[in-house]
């Protein structure tokens, strides 16, 4: 006789997050929030890297005080209404440092920014620092968390391990799951490798699971003794490319000089002419304004916003208004 075949019940499976290529282009994703545009996104993992009194953690400061205090930062304008908290781990520096660091910041006012929390003292990962953060999180919301370095918080290591692939991804691992379980996003500070590489990417102290880990990479380069710097930009969202910035020891903070393309391509001088005036404006101008100003015509203004929007020379905020973007030389 032949047997008859039992019939089976399908398979239920879970959702196993899986996600086809049409629901993916059919879904609304909101867009990136910017600290700096097309520089520093508010969004998952960054860090920051240079040498030893580099000044990157000056650079760090003058960006989320700016911000805060809506001021402009390396020649961008921070969203208005801005109402985020950052917390601070600045674990190689003291109060009183940081008064004084942000005081030469904030010269002639006595407004401090506002939802900016800092520590000077946390227990390294593996040492309770990672339990007191998650506790720090749940009790209080914090959309930007600052680690100041990487050094003072990473779990310590055996001399084996100390520059170990996996182990320096799980580490960084440790702060991408932060950001995933706290909607918050982190900056890390951290040092270069004393050996000099023609690859900026591998002046990264530690191993290829740093550099290749996080989100964003930003290497903040200056030569003992001089006041101007490059810094090096690249990223999962952020195209590759370097900016010149200058150390202003008044005010304590770096400024924008320009992106490196246009330190061999000057403006043209009706170009110039609108963004010396929208950076003097210090504010957003619409091409009316502006021609009014100049002794242009609308039309002609608005041809040559254009072609400056084109260029990344100014940024449009919201419907019709236009600010400098970056400081041209």
């Amino acid at each position: 006789m032949e047997k008859k075949q039992a019939s089976r019940a399908p398979l239920m499976l879970e959702y196993d997050g899986t996600k086809s290529i049409s629901e993916i282009c059919n879904t609304h994703y909101g867009k990136i929030t910017w600290m700096i545009p097309d520089i520093l996104p508010l969004e998952g993992v960054t860090m920051i890297v240079g040498s030893p009194k580099s000044g990157k953690s000056l650079f760090i400061l003058n960006v989320i005080v700016n911000y805060l205090m809506q001021d402009i930062i390396l020649g961008f304008y921070p969203p208005s209404g801005c109402t985020k908290k950052i917390l601070y781990l600045d674990l190689e520096s003291s109060h009183r440092r940081i008064k004084s660091r942000v005081g030469k910041m904030l010269i002639g006012t006595k407004t401090f920014p506002p939802n900016l929390t800092f520590a000077t003292d946390w227990p390294r990962f593996g040492a309770g620092g990672m339990s007191k953060m998650r506790a720090r999180l749940e009790l209080e919301h914090f959309d930007l968390v600052i680690f100041d370095t990487l050094g003072k918080i990473q779990a310590v290591r055996g001399a084996t391990s100390a520059h170990s692939y996996s182990m320096d991804e799980q580490e960084i691992d440790r702060f991408v799951r932060i950001c995933r379980d706290y909607n918050t996003s982190v900056i890390l500070v951290h040092h270069t490798r004393k050996a000099k590489s023609d690859d900026w990417i591998d002046m990264v102290s530690g191993s290829h699971g740093i550099s290749g880990t996080v989100d964003t990479l930003l290497y903040l380069y200056r030569e003992k003794g001089q006041s101007n710097g490059l810094l090096h930009v690249t990223g999962r969202d952020v195209d590759e490319d370097t900016y010149s910035l200058g150390f202003n020891l008044g005010t304590n903070s770096w400024e924008m000089q320009g992106r490196s393309v246009d330190l061999s391509n000057p403006l043209s001088r009706a170009r110039r002419d609108v963004y010396e005036l929208l950076l003097n404006q210090g504010s957003c101008m619409t091409p009316a304004g502006i021609a009014t100003q100049l002794g242009k015509t609308t039309g002609a203004i608005k041809m040559l916003l254009g072609n400056m929007l084109r260029d990344d020379q100014v940024v449009r905020e919201g419907y019709g208004d236009y600010a400098a973007r970056v400081k041209i030389l």
